[in-house]
């Protein structure tokens, strides 16, 4: 096996949050009051106790999830703390949502004392929400009911969000489920219950009606039938466009701007001479197209609409789209490729704005040598590259700014250099090790004692993106000083290591569950911002003995579910309701804009920061006072979003994709000295237990190594202009020893084994990209 791995292995470790339900019901004739809590995580703990004392021997328990799915091992269940008996082969059964765990022993009395806590811990995909729990003790009755939900004979199909609640009226219990994972709810406590839905079509809300909207659950009753109506509203929308590409434009598609009354805009790729059908829309709303124009290498291309707004009818509607051409004057960039081997060709994009929207040339199959281009006059281009992988070696150029002028030439030379496509730029050639840090004087005193590689740092407060704040990137700062510290100590006594400070970032937290509140708009551009904060910081401690001084990791277990709850399709069309590359400018004013206060004036964010801590006595109190202007920038470039003319963003799609784009291009663009990488989970294909199976090579590859690949490359993130240096595989969210093993995560020989031959097809698969065991 080819030496892929470069980098450094760390512990990974988060919090899991404790939920306190105050309630739960049993089915005895005296029943015993319970109460119960859930800890989450990976495994899900459920600890009880009651106030009377309970027999356990035949005693059944059972509770309901909000997602049955994500329950990834029924014949894994441990624990039972102050049990005087462990129970015989624990077992889970699952019908619904509703789990059942029966109990049995070897001695007829297995009491648990009122007032004692007795747990039990299971295997989860981390997104399962425990909604009721119950202890059935011998012999008990049900004074618990259950609904069913379905679709009413005569609805329209109910939107994919459709969510359920169930609100008690005389009782406490109140819960919701999401239609499209659950149709069943047991375990519901006898009483008086009101029932509501909703669902959004296009992002906006729908009514769906619930028959019956109240309910009652009693001994006569327990069991109850409950139906959806929903009539669509839904309406589509035909873009046609007769014309021809013309023969000066590297486009094979128009992005039409549907936008609705609400001034929600989203994009429709028509290719040229054809068609291109949105559905979604809803009936009775108006809607306005437009299109930006478009410059060839000598004309430019506006586009106009019949009709240009319209209020949607119910079913289709059409739109025709027509073309102006317009001659532009043009000017010639003479380009002098070299360093390329022989044979090899790469592409170059040639990327300006027209307008407010940026837009790209493409020239294909160039080799070394001189070409020369003919290109719109009056622009500033930034020149790109694609990167091209032969033998071994990865050949990139570095981007190249140039204006074109009107009947004049402008020369450019284009080298390019190769490295190891096997090699991380500041990584050594062996495999390194690296320790998690909480970027204290204690850890970096500790850590010059046992030389590392590299130290671990979550960026930002909440080791999950702080969503909805902008956060000076304090963090990256400590981390990147701690690492010079251990370093230079290093150095002192002899010792080569170079310690590279590796900041976590998330810009989509999942690690909990589903979640797409980081994709709402304002939340975007602020994990843009704070991203593009922390990778200029670590830039900032590039030095001629430190060229490529840090190390970005890419939002752990984001693709891992993505991949296995299905969620691409979903993450594009939330996405596809706003502007990514409004978002971007928004991000790229922010940290290029200035603002006049008492600490000085005309500063930018970085500067003020600098003028408040040459006014105070640490870190923290700067940081604490910057915090107070930072929304003065915000605001001014929401309002405004002016950018520096010398960087150029280039046009993502408003999808998934364009969003993983966009997220490589940062880094790229803010900070081209910082390698960086996405992280993907063994459980990407639905559980991580595969590494205990005895797989042969074609059955790793075939099953678990292919689907995972698929997965990667539906993202985009491995392909395009803005490659990572590697990627990133995630053991486990905890040490294996102690809390860990029962469930599978002390590996032996064979699991290591299955993991590093996964390692290995991926990395080949994406074209021997690096691979960091995190």
């Amino acid at each position: 096996m080819p030496t892929l791995i470069r980098f450094a292995m760390a512990l990974f470790i988060f919090c899991v949050t404790t939920l306190t339900p105050v309630w739960a019901a049993n089915k005895s004739a005296s029943p015993a009051n319970c109460t119960y809590s859930v800890v989450n995580g990976w495994t899900q703990t459920i600890s009880y106790q009651c106030d009377t004392a309970i027999n356990l021997n035949g005693a059944t328990i059972q509770f309901t999830v909000d997602n049955p799915n994500g329950l990834l091992d029924l014949n894994n269940v441990w624990g039972f703390i102050n049990l005087p008996r462990y129970p015989l082969n624990p077992s889970f059964s699952l019908s619904g949502n509703t789990v059942t765990l029966p109990l049995n022993f070897q001695i007829s009395n297995v009491t648990l004392p009122a007032n004692t806590t007795s747990n039990f811990s299971y295997s989860t995909g981390n997104n399962v929400k425990v909604t009721s729990f119950a202890l059935y003790p011998v012999g008990s009755t049900s004074t618990t009911g259950t609904l069913t939900f379905s679709k009413n004979t005569g609805s329209d199909t109910l939107p994919a969000d459709t969510s359920i609640r169930v609100s008690g009226v005389d009782t406490p219990f109140s819960t919701s489920i999401v239609f499209a994972n659950q149709q069943t709810l047991s375990n519901i406590p006898f009483g008086t219950y009101q029932l509501t839905a909703t669902g959004t079509v296009n992002g906006q809300p729908v009514s769906i009606t619930v028959t019956p909207s109240q309910v009652t659950l009693n001994s006569s009753t327990s069991t109850l039938p409950v139906t959806l109506n929903y009539k669509s509203t839904a309406a589509s929308l035909t873009v046609s466009l007769p014309i021809a590409q013309p023969n000066d434009i590297s486009t094979t598609n128009v992005t039409v701007n549907l936008t609705n009354a609400s001034g929600v805009t989203q994009p429709i790729n028509v290719p040229w001479k054809s068609s291109a059908t949105v559905s979604g829309l809803i009936a009775g709303t108006s809607y306005t197209l437009s299109a930006n124009a478009i410059n060839g290498q000598s004309n430019q291309y506006q586009f106009t609409f019949s009709p240009s707004s319209f209020i949607a009818q119910a079913g289709q509607n059409n739109a025709t789209m027509g073309v102006i051409s317009k001659p532009l004057p043009t000017g010639t960039a003479n380009v002098t490729v070299t360093g390329l081997p022989a044979t090899i060709a790469t592409s170059l994009m040639f990327t300006h704005t027209v307008g407010s929207t940026p837009q790209t040339i493409t020239f294909n199959n160039v080799l070394n040598g001189l070409h020369s281009y003919v290109l719109p006059a009056g622009y500033q281009y930034n020149l790109t590259s694609q990167a091209v992988t032969a033998n071994g070696l990865r050949y990139s150029s570095t981007p190249v700014n140039l204006t074109i002028q009107a009947n004049t030439t402008t020369s450019i030379n284009l080298p390019f250099t190769a490295a190891s496509s096997h090699y991380v730029s500041g990584w050594p050639n062996y495999l390194a090790m690296g320790a998690v840090t909480d970027d204290s004087p204690t850890n970096a005193t500790s850590l010059q004692t046992r030389p590392i590689d590299a130290i671990f740092k979550y960026g930002g407060f909440g080791g999950n993106g702080d969503t909805g704040q902008i956060i000076y990137p304090i963090f990256d700062m400590e981390t990147a000083d701690q690492a010079k510290t251990i370093t230079a100590y290093y150095q002192q006594h002899g010792i080569t290591n170079i310690v590279k400070p590796v900041m976590v970032i998330y810009t989509a937290f999942m690690s909990n569950g589903v979640n797409f509140g980081d994709f709402d708009y304002t939340n975007l551009v602020m994990h843009y911002i704070t991203l593009m904060m922390e990778a200029q910081k670590l830039q900032s401690y590039k030095t001629v003995q430190n060229p490529y001084p840090g190390t970005i990791i890419l939002n752990p277990d984001l693709f891992g579910l993505v991949q296995q709850q299905d969620l691409l399709a979903q993450l594009s069309i939330t996405i596809s309701g706003i502007s990514l590359q409004n978002a971007l400018k928004t991000a790229v004013c922010f940290i290029t804009s200035t603002i006049t206060t008492s600490y000085g004036a005309n500063l930018n964010y970085e500067q003020l920061y600098e003028a408040i801590r040459g006014q105070t006595t640490d870190n923290w109190t700067a940081m604490s006072t910057w915090d107070g202007f930072k929304m003065q920038y915000f605001d001014n470039c929401t309002a405004n979003p002016v950018i520096p003319g010398n960087i150029i963003i280039p046009a993502f799609t408003n999808d998934f994709p364009g969003w993983v784009q966009s997220t490589n291009w940062i880094i790229r663009q803010f900070a081209p000295n910082i390698t960086f990488g996405w992280q993907e989970n063994l459980w990407a294909t639905g559980t991580s237990n595969w590494v205990h199976q005895n797989y042969t090579a074609s059955q790793l590859q075939s099953q678990i190594s292919t689907p995972t690949v698929t997965g990667l490359n539906a993202t985009t993130a491995y392909s395009g202009n803005y490659i990572p240096d590697f990627l990133v595989f995630d053991k486990y969210e905890m040490d294996a020893i102690p809390n860990a093993t029962a469930s599978g995560y002390l590996f032996n020989a064979r699991d290591w084994t299955n993991i590093l031959a996964h390692a290995k097809n991926v990395s080949e698969s994406l074209g021997t990209i690096p691979i960091m065991l995190w």
